[in-house]
């Protein structure tokens, strides 16, 4: 590692000396090779170093006094005069742009070396004082010559010489390397202890995982014990911090470079990932700070020169290849040629639409043909006949050589070709066999594969079976078409854009019009390259949530653990791929893509390969995004698109069809199939004749136009309604659906099944299943079905022609049924909500709007809106909660009268929505009303009555009416517990609402022990992936540190924190307040600077998200502000303050408890800041007002916490006695409500006995007083 780091520095123009410390085994000069070009560089090798430095030391020493000693270790440790200059003579010019010196062990080639080390280690030098003071001067020495950095390479073993001194008195950072296992974690520790103690803690510790196997099974294990165990000596307080700087020191396994002792930017291409050149520059980076330029890079006409001179031999002596293959083997000829090049072959390519002869030049070299069962009648095919007939004669050698890969080769073509094969080789022995026969010397072809190359596409065949994988990518791609025809110029340029590496590509978008075969192009490319990834995801992209959820499926399939909204599990998986640690090469494909800003945040930025397909035009020329426009076939791929399928169609007959369909992929292939339809019905051979004359007589007639709806549905739809009307009647009720996500389920429930029997006899009776219903559409390609993804989708042209041939009537009673089958789907009134139901309710929701759902009249969809509101407010999607609960509240209100149970069920839930958007003045009206209708018309101890209770008490509590709000807690927590028993999750809810007001009415104590039970329980019914969980847990840790009981505080709240941000997200409202719990915990631990960093973060994200008149953005506010102070910001926190007061005023009114609360913090920063009599006005008011209120009362929390705010201000306003008999009444509150421990009753102590003394001893001013904010 030493020389790759100097080699780093070097390169941007650092002066660097290495020193090779290891005396018994040095290996560090054998990496500059390269560098050694003359005879004398080379008879230099052998100069002296630190053995003789020692030697010549202890030869004097002896005649020394003790007084010059110091003098004889500097005379003896002058680096200058030992080291040798590596980069004297450069082995290219101007490389590198800085200079490498080295002093190594000394005289190494000597047959008499290794003694002298023993001589050294047994004088005694080593453990006498001498020896310190020796490694002190060559310290001095070192720094004294102007080298920006010194790097020293040290024994592993810690028994060997000199190792304890250059680790704790030579370095400033010792990089320490280990290897990722269990026995090299322990070495580390206690190697990193003991330097840690042996340098007194001067020497920075820095540990760096060596020699990682990426690919072994207990990685990741090893990695999170490395975090726990030497986490103490890496940078950053978190585990994401550790994780972060231990990706970026993180040195792979590369046997290759290690075992042939030469330097990694002569082997690696710089711009691939995962190397050790890339991984070495990311560790000298992350320890310096020095960054290499891409213009620093070497060239790879450079590496080869360098890597030949490395090695001892001549790039340029090697075979020269040339590569012939066609476009469908593009994934072997990269992987051929990978080989070849790395074995010092030169290869280029040959395009098969070459004309005439090879040239001269290329008569010398090999031309290797990839054989597959692609190559049979293409121009590739053709192109190598012609090489093989100009070979003959003329005496060239070897010609044409073939690589057979797969069967299906022609023997009557290719039969007197000399060929070798790949064809069912493992890639060890194909690679052998390759460089067997083309790969020059012996010595390349016992070196391991290229690294970080193309992969080995010989995986995808088991036994004689294409496509058969043995082992593959974890994919959802939807089936390739077998039929797929062309388009093989723009997958090859694809195939270049991205590569086979993973950053710094752009995102490659396919344009087009709709059908022109864009999607069929990304699944012709994922296929032909499946091989190349370890992760291939196909992803719905018409609308953000499909492209939420289908990131969020692929979570789930990868075992993430988190199980929040779409849009968390999403942000975490993207986070993952641009890591590139748990896939190293990703294809992702946003398919159907929408507009780029609505999708932009959901496609990671780097780390993967990323396809758009897209009718949209702006995703072209935007930045880091390639594009291409997919054009129509051209008349040779329309006549194979329908011979293909249509074998015995003339070819005057189907460029005839093509023309009028537009050389269009979708109408094409309808077309074959509308002609096939009709030949096994029993028609004349003219079926194509007759197809053309429908096709003219067409209603639909496009003139050309390739935009405008295809001419051949409407002759499918005639199709359909004459001999599968059953099919007909699937598209009529798609047609009110969302068009883009159509769960099949939903096509198979009984009340779809029916309309399917009243269109078709033979669905009714039983003699044809529902199967045949979706084949129909499916075969004639009106519908995709995604089976992968286990989703129908429907073009928007096809269900505009079906919503056409209906009637005003017909669509009525379509859109009637479809409503119905949606509300057959949906869970009923007893089945629990939660996360069990999560994805039936996300399907559901997608067809509300587009069904006319909103404005049904029937009992059991008005139900299912009901619950799927419900849901809505569960799962944090507020803003269309509200939105259609106050449209239906308003319309049943209307139709059915204000006593409707379902329109008092969906008030509650409108109120709820309002209530989490913090519009909770709005929510209170609304539940106001339908709690009292409800308790009138339901009874009190109805289940929708309770709800409603516990949403009247959340709007008690915001009104500040405390004491109301607990009694209905209270009462609603005794009816379910007497219904339902204690573990119940309505009782579990229940209990944690009621834990809510315990801790509104000032019963902290009470509230803790209730929360704790709560936390107990969920965690045990619902376990600890339930959001509800980590709702109660926070609030837990809330309670612990109101209770004073701050350390447990800090823990539950840490816990409840990766807890909500796993099942709510990062962002949400709760997670965002129990940041500032943890905030206020930290504040009062005396953690001050963390404590302002989380309360700030949260409190502006909170704002941004949520609303600045968010009840939760108000009591960020105050925390805020209570953080500064605690940092001595009075000023800022007076700034802070005046704006929290302001915004309580507007949410809750003037005398509301809180706003008084955020009144009495703000007098206490006054006070702070010598504005007495502001501080007293303002200290005044709040108490009086918080003592007065009939909910709060004078021995509330927050009137304790203003009393002794107002006890300092009469302190500042010189008026002791008063002072004194407030601080005395708070001092004996506090301690009748907490005891005498509690943090706030020490505070109130401690102003107590500051008052006596004042009153004693007359002392003015308030200083030495406490305030209580926050």
């Amino acid at each position: 590692m030493v020389a790759n780091a100097a080699w780093h520095l070097a390169s941007v123009g650092k002066k660097v000396l290495i020193i090779d410390a290891d005396l018994r085994s040095p290996t560090l000069l054998d990496y500059f090779s390269a560098f050694r070009t003359s005879p004398e560089e080379r008879r230099r090798t052998d100069a002296p170093g630190l053995v003789d430095m020692v030697q010549a030391l202890e030869a004097e020493v002896g005649r020394a006094t003790a007084a010059d000693a110091r003098k004889l270790c500097d005379d003896h440790a002058k680096v200058d005069q030992y080291y040798l200059n590596l980069t004297r003579e450069r082995p290219l010019e101007g490389i590198p742009e800085g200079s490498i010196h080295y002093l190594g062990p000394g005289r190494t080639g000597d047959s008499g070396y290794q003694s002298q080390v023993n001589m050294i280690v047994g004088s005694g030098f080593l453990a006498s004082p001498l020896s310190k003071e020796f490694v002190r001067s060559l310290r001095r020495s070192a720094l004294s010559q102007g080298y920006h950095y010194v790097l020293v390479d040290t024994p592993s073993d810690p028994g060997e010489p000199l190792h304890d001194h250059c680790t704790t008195i030579l370095p400033d950072q010792v990089a320490l390397c280990f290897p990722l296992t269990e026995s090299g974690i322990g070495d580390a520790l206690r190697a990193a202890t003991h330097i840690r103690d042996g340098s007194s803690g001067q020497v920075l510790v820095r540990p760096i995982p060596t020699r990682v196997d990426v690919d072994a099974e207990d990685v990741e294990g090893m990695r999170d014990k490395a975090a726990e165990d030497l986490g103490e000596h890496m940078p950053g307080r978190s585990g994401d911090e550790v994780a972060r700087y231990l990706s970026k020191v993180e040195i792979p396994q590369r046997r290759r470079v290690g075992n042939d002792r030469i330097l990694a930017a002569f082997v690696d291409r710089p711009q691939l990932q995962g190397t050790l050149f890339s991984t070495s520059a990311q560790m000298v980076r992350t320890l310096t700070g020095v960054k290499v330029p891409e213009d620093r890079h070497l060239t790879e006409r450079q590496r080869d020169v360098l890597r030949g001179r490395s090695l001892g031999r001549s790039w340029y002596t090697l075979p020269r290849v040339e590569l012939l293959f066609h476009p469908r083997d593009r994934g072997w000829a990269d992987w051929i040629q990978a080989q070849l090049e790395w074995a010092g072959s030169t290869v280029t390519r040959l395009a098969p639409e070459s004309d005439g002869p090879p040239t001269a030049e290329s008569r010398d070299r090999t031309v290797l043909l990839v054989m597959s069962k692609n190559l049979p009648n293409t121009l590739t095919a053709e192109r190598a006949m012609q090489i093989r007939h100009s070979a003959r004669g003329t005496g060239s050698t070897p010609g044409l050589v073939g690589v057979k890969v797969s069967e299906g080769v022609p023997d009557e073509a290719f039969g007197d070709v000399d060929r070798v094969s790949l064809h069912l080789h493992d890639e060890d022995d194909a690679r052998q066999t390759l460089l067997d026969n083309f790969g020059g010397n012996a010595l390349a072809r016992r070196r391991t594969a290229p690294v970080n190359g193309p992969r080995f596409p010989g995986y995808r065949f088991s036994g004689s079976q294409p496509g058969a994988r043995l082992h593959g990518p974890l994919e959802n791609l939807p089936v390739s078409d077998p039929h797929f025809t062309g388009r093989q110029e723009i997958i090859q340029r694809m195939r270049d854009t991205l590569g086979y590496t993973m950053d710094g590509k752009p995102w490659f978008a396919l344009t087009g019009l709709s059908g022109i075969g864009k999607s069929a192009i990304a699944r012709e490319f994922a296929d032909q390259f499946r091989f190349d990834y370890d992760l291939q995801w196909w992803i719905p992209a018409q609308k953000p949530d499909l492209a939420e959820a289908a990131l969020a499926s692929l979570a789930s399939e990868a075992g993430f653990t988190a199980t929040g909204d779409h849009a968390t599990a999403a942000r975490a998986l993207l986070g993952e791929l641009t890591q590139g640690r748990r896939w190293p090469r990703v294809l992702l494909v946003f398919d159907g893509a929408c507009n780029v800003g609505d999708l932009r945040d959901l496609i990671p930025q780097d780390g993967c390969h990323v396809i758009v397909t897209t009718y949209h035009q702006e995703w072209r020329g935007l930045e880091n995004v390639a594009w291409t426009e997919v054009p129509t076939f051209d008349p040779t791929e329309s006549r194979e698109v329908l011979r293909r399928r249509l074998r015995n169609l003339p070819e005057a007959v189907a460029d005839e069809l093509a023309d009028k369909l537009g050389h269009l992929p979708p109408r094409l292939r309808q077309a074959a199939e509308a002609i096939n339809a009709r030949n096994l019905r029993g028609h004349d051979p003219d079926s194509a004749q007759e197809f053309l004359r429908l096709l003219e007589e067409s209603a639909v007639q496009d003139g050309g136009d390739t935009t405008a709806p295809s001419p051949v549905t409407p002759l499918l739809l005639d199709e359909l309604g004459d001999f599968h009307p059953a099919s007909l009647r699937l598209l009529e009720l798609c047609a009110f659906l969302d068009l883009d996500a159509i769960d099949p389920r939903l096509l198979r429930s009984a009340p779809a099944v029916r309309e399917y029997g009243d269109a078709d006899r033979e669905i009714r009776d039983g003699s044809k299943d529902t199967g045949a219903v979706t084949h129909q559409v499916t075969r004639f390609l009106l519908v995709e079905n995604d089976e992968e993804n286990h989703v129908f989708r429907i073009h928007r042209s096809v269900r505009d022609q079906v919503l056409d041939r209906m009637s005003t009537q017909e669509r009525a009673r379509r859109r009637t049924a479809v409503q119905r089958v949606l509300a057959s789907c949906a869970p009923s009134d007893e089945q629990p909500h939660g996360g069990g139901h999560d994805a039936l309710y996300r399907q559901l929701a997608r067809h509300v709007e587009c069904s006319g759902a909103l404005d049904s009249t029937d009992e059991e969809v008005r139900r299912w809106l009901t619950n799927q509101v419900r849901h809505l407010c569960w799962s944090n999607d507020n803003e269309r909660a509200e939105r259609w609960a106050e449209r239906l509240f308003h319309q049943w209100t209307e139709r059915f009268g204000e006593e409707d149970v379902l329109r008092l069920r969906v008030g509650t839930q409108w109120a709820n929505a309002l209530a989490n958007l913090g519009e909770n003045a709005r929510a209170e009206s609304v539940n106001k009303q339908t709690l009292d209708l409800l308790h009138s018309t339901q009874g009190p101890r109805n289940r929708y009555s309770l709800l409603a209770q516990q949403a009247r008490a959340r709007d008690l509590r915001f009104l500040g009416r405390f004491n109301e709000a607990l009694e209905h807690d209270q009462a609603a927590h005794q009816f379910y517990l007497e219904e339902l028993g204690a573990d119940d999750r309505e009782v579990l809810r229940a209990e944690h609402n009621l834990s809510l007001s315990l801790v509104a009415v000032g019963d902290y104590q009470s509230a803790r022990d209730t929360a704790q039970r709560v936390f107990e329980a969920r965690a045990r019914v619902l376990k600890d992936r339930d959001r509800s969980t980590w709702y109660t847990g926070y609030h837990l840790g809330t309670y612990m540190r109101l209770c004073g009981e701050h350390a447990s505080a800090e823990l539950q709240l840490g816990l409840s924190i990766d807890g909500l941000t796993e099942t709510v997200g990062a962002s949400s409202s709760h997670t965002l307040h129990a940041v500032k719990e943890l905030a206020a915990t930290r504040r009062r631990m005396g953690e001050f600077d963390a404590a302002l960093e989380e309360s700030r973060r949260a409190y502006e994200l909170h704002r941004r998200l949520h609303g600045a008149l968010h009840a939760r953005s108000l009591d960020m506010g105050v925390e805020l502000a209570a953080c500064l102070a605690a940092k001595s910001r009075f000023e800022d926190a007076l700034g802070q303050a005046e704006h929290n007061l302001d915004a309580h005023t507007r949410v809750y009114g003037q005398e509301h408890p809180r706003t008084h609360v955020a009144r009495s913090h703000l007098s206490a920063y006054h006070e702070r800041l010598a504005d007495a009599e502001t501080s007293l006005s303002l200290a005044e008011r709040a108490h009086s007002g918080l003592a007065a209120d009939p909910h709060v009362g004078p021995n509330h929390p927050f009137t304790l916490g203003a009393a002794i705010n107002l006890a300092n201000s009469l302190v500042a306003n010189g008026e002791p006695d008063k002072a004194l008999k407030l601080d005395t009444d708070t001092d004996t509150a506090y301690r009748d409500r907490f005891g005498p421990s509690h943090p706030h009753s020490e505070i109130a102590a401690a102003n107590w006995n500051d008052s006596t003394n004042r009153r004693k001893n007359r002392k003015t001013g308030s200083g030495g007083r406490s305030f209580i904010d926050g």
